[in-house]
Order: structure tokens, then C-alpha cells, then sequence
């Protein structure tokens, strides 16, 4: 019995193993809307949306993000400049377009970090250069939102269930 105890529970982690392997998330990985940019410890992370929502000046960048129902959800945002630049890093190509996951354009993307009144933060997606602008230039918007990994992508509210 013993030996048929050891077995079972042998059989039994390997199976978990492969269970959690084959559900693991990996950088670049779509999930839940976006391309999968940042993964935490604690089971969150970050996606990019999967199409630019176009070219804009900054302000109209904030009302767009704020207001994006892309690929079905509706808690999209501009993201700040270690967003963006981790955005380059890990989807973006990091220099190399044949290692742009995201598609990105060759052009100056908009951060939601201010740096004065009149000024914000753009990241160059060919090269990663990040610098000041005006907020009145033009500027390609990608938006991005938190995951929570293992949760069901289709979760609805039971109380609007019939």
C-alpha cells in the first residue's frame, strides 16, 4: 500500500506541474485584451492593447485613453514613462523591429507623465530615446491596463445573470 501511496502522489505532482506550466503566462503572450508586457510576483501584471488608438496631441491622448472600450474592456490608461519604457523594452522591439511583438510605429508614443505644465514625456519606439515635449505635438497612443493572471477572462456579474 505504501508503495502505491508513493506513486499516486508522484502521479499527482506531476500533473500539477504540467497543469501550471501549460497555465503560465509569458512576455508577449496575449491575454485578457493586450499584448503581456509586465509580470509580478504576486500573479498581476501589465498588457498593451493590441492596435495604437492613433495619433494625437497629449490632451486628446488622456480623453482617449480614459474613454477606451478596446477588445472588450473598459479600464484602459496612458501609460506613465517606466510603463512606457518597459512597454519598449519587453514588446517594443528594444531597437530591433523584427522584435516588435506590439507593432509599434516608428514614432514618438505618448507617457502620461507630466514634466511641467506645458510639457510631457515621449518614448521613441526605434530606439527607446525618451525626452520632453510639448503636449500640443503630435504623439501615437497606446493604452494599457492591469491583469490579474489565472482569473477567468470572461467573468460576469452573477446578480445580471438570468
Amino acid at each position: 500500500m505504501k508503495n502505491f501511496t508513493q506513486k499516486f502522489i508522484g502521479l499527482f505532482a506531476l500533473v500539477f506541474a504540467m497543469t501550471f506550466t501549460a497555465n503560465s503566462q509569458e512576455i508577449g503572450d496575449i491575454y485578457q485584451g493586450g499584448y503581456i508586457f509586465q509580470i509580478n510576483e504576486d500573479g498581476t501584471g501589465l498588457v498593451a492593447d493590441l492596435e495604437d488608438l492613433g495619433q494625437m496631441n497629449w490632451n486628446a491622448a488622456m480623453d482617449a485613453a480614459e474613454s477606451a472600450t478596446s477588445q472588450g474592456y473598459d479600464d484602459w490608461y496612458l501609460p506613465s514613462l517606466d510603463e512606457l519604457l518597459e512597454m519598449y523594452y519587453t514588446i517594443g522591439g528594444d531597437g530591433d523591429s523584427q522584435n516588435n511583438i506590439g507593432n509599434f510605429a516608428d514614432f514618438w508614443y505618448f507617457s502620461s507623465t507630466e514634466y511641467n505644465s506645458s510639457s510631457v514625456y515621449f518614448v521613441w519606439f526605434t530606439h527607446g530615446f525618451n525626452a520632453a515635449g510639448s503636449k500640443n505635438a503630435p504623439g501615437m497612443v497606446r493604452v494599457i491596463r492591469s491583469v490579474a493572471f489565472g482569473e477567468d477572462e470572461n467573468t460576469e456579474d452573477d446578480t445580471t445573470a438570468s
